[in-house]
This record gives C-alpha cells, sequence and structure tokens, in this order.
C-alpha cells in the first residue's frame, strides 16, 4: 500500500482526520534538544482540534529514501492567519522523527495525517496533575494553557521551565527574576524572562537524566512528594511506556482510583516506535 493510499484508509477509519501536504515554513531550535517546526498550507491553521491532540506525520528513514514511517506530535499551537501549525521536536534520539526534525528545510514538503488523540482535560475534574519525561514537555504545555483558571493544577515533569514552555500570553511581566525551575536544570528554551506563573498551577520539581531507569526513579520520587487534593481530580501520565505504567501503579498504591489516572506512552526505552508511530505495548 502506498503513504497516499494508506493515509486514505487512515482517513476512512478516524473519523475527524484530515490528510494534508504541508510545507516545512520554519524550523528553529529552541532549546538544546528541541526543535520546532512550523508546518503550512492545505487551510491545516484552520482546523478544529482540542488541546492536547497530535498529527501524524510521514517522516523519512534516514539513508534508506525507499522507506517511511509515522510519528505522531502534539499540535502546539496553530495560526489560522498563517495557515499554519508548529510542532515541537525532541532530539534525544537519531531515530526517523529526530532525524526529520534536524535536517527539514523551509520549502520541504511531508504528509501529515489528524488531528489526532482521545486524551484531554476533564472539565468535571476538581483539580489536575500532570506527570511525565521530558518528551511530555509540549503537550503539557498545551494541557496548561487550557487549565480552567478556578481549576487547581499540579505538574511534575522532568526539565519542564514553564517561564520558557508557555506561551508569552499566559504570563505576566514582574520586577523579581525567578529562580530555575528544577534541580537538574531546564533544557526547554535559552534563557527564562522575568515572568508570573498562572496562578491556579503549581510547579514540582523533577530533575532531568538521560537514563531512563534513573528518569522514572526521579519522577516517583517527586510524584511521592505531591499531596494531592481532596475531591474527584484527574491524573494525565504521559512518557516512557514503563515509566508511565510505574506511576499508574504507585498512584493507585495510596488510593487513586483508576479511573481518575489517564496514561500516555510515547516511547519504550531500547526499542523504536513502530511504524504507525506508537511504542510496541507487548
Amino acid at each position: 500500500m502506498s503513504p497516499l493510499e494508506e493515509a486514505s484508509s487512515i482517513v476512512h477509519r478516524i473519523p475527524g482526520t484530515t490528510a494534508w501536504t504541508l510545507e516545512v515554513i520554519d524550523n528553529r531550535q529552541i532549546s538544546t534538544s528541541l526543535r520546532q517546526l512550523t508546518l503550512g498550507g492545505s487551510l491545516v491553521g484552520s482546523v478544529s482540534y482540542r488541546s492536547g491532540q497530535d498529527i501524524m506525520v510521514n517522516v523519512p528513514i534516514p539513508g534508506n529514501t525507499d522507506r517511511s514511517v509515522r510519528r505522531r506530535y502534539t499540535i502546539r499551537r496553530s495560526d489560522p492567519i498563517r495557515d499554519s501549525i508548529d510542532l515541537q521536536i525532541l532530539l534525544d534520539s537519531n531515530g526517523p522523527g529526530a532525524s526529520w526534525a534536524r535536517d527539514a528545510t523551509p520549502g520541504d514538503t511531508v504528509e501529515a495525517i489528524g488531528p489526532r488523540g482521545k486524551i484531554f482535560l476533564d472539565p468535571a475534574a476538581e483539580w489536575h496533575l500532570l506527570i511525565g519525561d521530558r518528551c511530555a514537555v509540549p503537550n503539557t504545555a498545551v494541557m496548561v494553557e487550557s487549565v480552567d483558571p478556578s481549576t487547581p493544577c499540579m505538574v511534575a515533569v522532568a526539565g519542564f521551565d514553564p517561564r520558557i514552555a508557555l506561551d508569552r500570553e499566559m504570563t505576566a511581566p514582574v520586577t523579581a527574576t525567578p529562580t530555575p525551575t528544577g534541580s537538574g536544570g531546564s533544557e526547554i528554551g535559552q534563557s527564562a524572562t522575568d515572568t508570573a506563573l498562572p496562578p491556579q498551577v503549581q510547579f514540582f520539581d523533577v530533575p532531568m537524566s538521560q537514563d531512563p531507569e534513573l528518569q522514572c526513579k526521579l519522577l516517583l520520587r517527586a510524584l511521592g512528594e505531591i499531596p494531592l487534593p481532596e475531591g474527584p481530580g484527574r491524573v494525565y501520565a504521559n512518557g516512557e511506556l514503563k515509566l508511565v505504567a510505574a506511576a499508574r501503579d504507585q498512584l493507585l498504591s495510596i488510593g487513586v482510583e483508576p479511573a481518575q489516572i489517564t496514561t500516555k506512552a510515547y516511547w519504550r526505552r531500547g526499542l523504536p516506535n513502530a511504524e504507525r508511530g506508537e511504542p510496541e505495548k507487548s
């Protein structure tokens, strides 16, 4: 099946999705390990989507021009006037998605399908907790920007610096320079400006590690120190497959109900994602 035929099949199976041929408008480094790609054309900037949804991009396999795989990236923001969307892609690996993000240049075209995804903020929740490794930074930023101002939200995501990750309209100028979030440092952006953070959101330190096993331990340690509010809340755990499974187990062990926990595995340690863009579960 050709990529075009496969795209048509996916769009037919998943209601509300569209297949596009998009052009790279801009590609810029926003941290030592994160690039932002702006894609435009085909009215993609006017697509209706919910915060947290993604698009699936058909990217080439390095060294093999005859093959490609699909990778999924959160829609960071859209611009109907410019007819564009922004994707933020982590460069921690030499996989197809990271290689494409490094090498894509304005004028390149790419096939994409979206919007996709079924995990959104629960409007009935009385509080939210967002946890994950640094692959979760773009999705977390979108979610935080969507939180109702009256609903408490807690964030424990490795490498998440809210002064950089959040869009400018989420913050307000202040006179004092804030202390950088995270004893392990943040790589999400070049430098923090003087800002006041959203008042209903509380950020917890999760130091970063390149070792997936250690990163899991650091996240679970931070999770154990977060005082969860009373009432029906919702937890969203995103990141490496074993990490989100361990986080779920820890939450269950302290009395969080299964229905309150939503998990999304972005990748699996030691294995490349499958051609459809998801990590192998078995």
